[in-house]
């Protein structure tokens, strides 16, 4: 049953990502990190295992033609908690990589953070707020304040 309603949330989000386009997608980016995280008594409560719906996401994954990121992969997993009653919050993260920035998604819920590449502790979380995970991330992977070129002839 999990695995089934990962392959309509993947579907879903492929059709954001890939017929609606950026504006959808980013509306709907805004919408997933603007939610206040189930709490974990909540989420003891309403018997959902998060992490087996994680794991049925990537099974789905596995399946799936072409290539799922990271911004889908938290998307999808947002829209198949929301329809288990679970709300989970977005969060995206920078980090400076052999001179490149690069981004990361992944979703936080009742103190857990839900992250299939197991790298969010290496990026800095965008918005933070009080929520103890965030400030945790935060705390372990400060990014580092990029160095732009001077221009030709400006002073050093």
């Amino acid at each position: 049953m999990l695995t089934a309603l990962a392959f309509v949330a993947l579907a879903r989000t492929s059709l954001l990502f890939h017929a609606r386009g950026p504006g959808a997608v980013a509306r709907a980016t805004r919408t997933a990190m603007r939610g206040t995280p189930t709490d974990a008594a909540a989420l003891l409560d309403s018997g959902v295992d998060v992490f087996r719906a994680q794991r049925a996401l990537r099974r789905a994954k596995r399946c799936w033609p072409g290539q799922v990121l990271c911004l889908q992969t938290a998307l999808s997993l947002e829209v198949m908690l929301r329809w288990l009653g679970v709300t989970a919050v977005l969060c995206l993260g920078v980090r400076r990589h052999e001179g490149e920035v690069q981004a990361h998604a992944w979703l936080e819920v009742g103190g857990l953070v839900l992250d299939d590449s197991k790298v969010h502790h290496a990026f800095a979380a965008l918005d933070p707020c009080s929520h103890p995970v965030r400030q945790r991330i935060e705390a372990s992977a400060p990014l580092s304040q990029p160095t732009l070129p001077s221009a030709p002839g400006a002073p050093r």
